[in-house]
């Protein structure tokens, strides 16, 4: 279950559901570059990052259905 920090990502994205393969945690460096997060148990795992106009996904957005898909729109929207 997705949750965003409003960084190329609207709050309309919260509390979906996105697909995951595998359960590697990626851990940024600079807490302001994570677009994304989800929840496991009380820990925090960085689902998305972005630097500049580079975006970086944890999950699968292309096979996370109509959300993934508007995830990836909104996020290009943003950037462009």
């Amino acid at each position: 279950i997705l949750n965003t920090n409003n960084k190329g990502m609207n709050n309309f994205y919260d509390n979906k559901m996105v697909y995951f393969v595998h359960s590697f945690i990626p851990k940024a460096r600079i807490m302001n570059q994570v677009s994304s997060y989800i929840k496991f148990g009380e820990e925090k795992i960085h689902s998305s990052i972005h630097y500049n106009n580079i975006v970086g996904f944890q999950f699968h957005p292309e096979k996370s259905g109509e959300i993934g898909l508007n995830i990836l729109k909104d996020t290009i929207n943003y950037f462009l």
